[in-house]
């Protein structure tokens, strides 16, 4: 299939809502106005609107607490679109909206910056990064806002976003933000202002009726996703070369996450998973408490600027941890901060494992496994391995709050994170039951089953297989069978910019641009 799209793109058409595949999200519109829907059609290549914030869709954003207030829209996107955005602007799903961005293996639908796709147009070579740049945060990202729940919600609840795009939360945890599917997110994660940022991937109080299932985010300044409350489900996940953590949550986040890829960078990372409920009220709900299953980490290995940890858990977080690889990262592959954190896990009355922080089924091998207790709720030094509050450290809550691990197998890893050699065999398990619906119980760990002959990550994904991330036009949707041409016109609610010449595949197309607000 080789490797294409993986550039920039986005667009669909209302007939990719019945394509076959997984889960994807009914077309119901979620609030009781409307402001229609709009297609991105793959014949062209789409930037947002520009300046601060960029492309709104609906006005959940707005700060009025009654959902029966906000107008409804709905962005399709289809197979293999392009979409750029620059400096300080994101796309947007505001609560009650939707996004159906549904891709294939074939055609994803990319999202990067105008900066690297102007750099590509003017002939130079793609490989990462224009000269002189780290690639990163070139543009802001891509966020959905929804009506979940939020342990920040007052009443009624709008939670003030990061980087002050607009309100989120609600009491809504099947709420459904649409469907991303075979969507590629590259060089996102624009600092708005000192301090405030959006991510790759922002998912602010997102639902569990949102599907999300074949999402890489590469190259993002900040997080790669990071959840900020929501109860929403993820499924094979790609986070590459991320600046600061790939995967993060808090303020009560209870959805999860199965076959995950983390490979952080060299250059600059920072932990694989960073996991809180609520810094100043560790015990505040709802608990985040998210099920993740079939996760490979992958450290750098030789950071140049920080020393990571694998998984971090603080601030009073539960999880439930299944069939993972933890490997290779400086500081450790588990730390586990915080009185009410490790209270999550151990009972210090029954003097058992009977709470919600568990881990059961996972491999670690890093230089340090395990560390306990940096830091209490006022960040100061506590004493180690918690022992002052009569709680074990992490490493007894390793071996005895679940099944089957082990930190004691050299684990080994292609560079894409297959398991290989001996390791491909010692990763069979007993299927644990996790109990919920969206979960399958599967008899290895890591992201990928070893006995299959291609991993689900080959042809749509960047930076993993050493592909040179070449975007093609789409060989689906409205550009099906036909060469790119230029005819000056734009989808309706899009305006024309300019004709672009496409350098390696020839023929040119049209660049439009979106409004400020849908």
């Amino acid at each position: 299939m080789g490797f294409k799209k993986t550039l920039i793109a986005t667009a669909v058409t209302a007939s990719i809502l019945s394509m076959t595949g997984c889960n994807e999200s009914d077309s119901t519109d979620n609030t009781t106005g409307s402001a229609g829907i709009t297609t991105l059609t793959n014949d062209n290549i789409y930037m947002l609107a520009s300046g601060f914030p960029g492309t709104r869709i609906g006005n959940g954003h707005e700060v009025d607490g009654d959902s029966t207030n906000n107008t409804a829209a709905k962005l399709v996107i289809e197979p293999g679109t392009l979409i750029l955005g620059s400096d300080k602007e994101a796309l947007i799903v505001t609560r009650g909206s939707k996004i159906e961005a549904i891709g294939t293996a074939a055609d994803p639908i990319v999202m990067t910056s105008k900066a690297q796709f102007d750099y590509w147009v003017a002939g130079q070579t793609i490989g990462g990064n224009a000269p002189g740049t780290s690639g990163r945060g070139e543009w802001a990202g891509l966020a959905l806002m929804g009506y979940a729940k939020s342990n920040e919600c007052a009443d009624p609840c709008d939670v003030e976003a990061e980087g002050g795009v607009g309100a989120y939360g609600g009491t809504n945890d099947a709420d459904s933000s649409g469907t991303l599917k075979y969507v590629v997110v590259r060089h996102a994660g624009n600092e708005i202002t000192a301090g405030n940022e959006l991510n790759g991937i922002t998912l602010f109080a997102t639902g569990s009726g949102t599907v999300m299932d074949y999402i890489q985010v590469h190259k993002g300044l900040d997080d790669g996703i990071e959840h900020f409350g929501g109860s929403d489900f993820m499924s094979h996940v790609v986070l590459t070369d991320n600046r600061d953590d790939s995967f993060d949550w808090g303020q009560g986040y209870t959805g999860g996450v199965q076959y995950m890829v983390v490979k952080q960078a060299n250059d600059e990372a920072d932990r694989a998973i960073e996991a809180d409920n609520d810094k100043d009220l560790p015990n505040k709900g709802p608990i985040s408490l998210p099920t993740l299953a079939n996760m490979t980490l992958m450290g750098a290995s030789a950071p140049a600027t920080t020393d990571p940890d694998g998984i971090l858990l603080r601030r009073g977080t539960g999880a439930k941890i299944y069939n993972s690889i933890v490997t290779g990262f400086v500081d450790n592959c588990f730390d586990v901060d915080e009185k009410a954190t490790m209270e999550r896990a151990y009972s210090v009355t029954n003097s058992d494992y009977t709470g919600d922080l568990t881990v059961d089924n996972t491999f670690t091998d890093c230089a340090t496994n395990f560390k306990t207790g940096d830091q209490d709720l006022n960040n100061d030094t506590v004493k180690d391995q918690f022992a002052d509050f009569g709680l074990p450290n992490v490493a007894d809550w390793f071996a005895n709050s679940g099944t089957g691990n082990t930190d004691s197998v050299a684990v080994d890893l292609s560079s894409s994170g297959l398991p290989q050699n001996a390791f491909a065999s010692a990763v069979a398990v007993t299927a644990p039951t996790i109990g919920n619906a969206k979960f399958d119980d599967t008899a290895y760990a890591g992201a990928f089953d070893p006995s299959a002959t291609t991993q689900w990550t080959d042809g749509w994904t960047v930076g993993l297989h050493g592909n040179n991330t070449v975007w093609e036009p789409a060989s689906s949707g409205t550009l099906a069978g036909n060469a790119p041409s230029s005819d000056g016109s734009c989808p309706t609610g899009t305006t024309f910019v300019k004709k672009v010449t496409l350098p390696e595949t020839g023929g040119e197309m049209d660049l439009c641009q979106l409004k400020a607000q849908y």
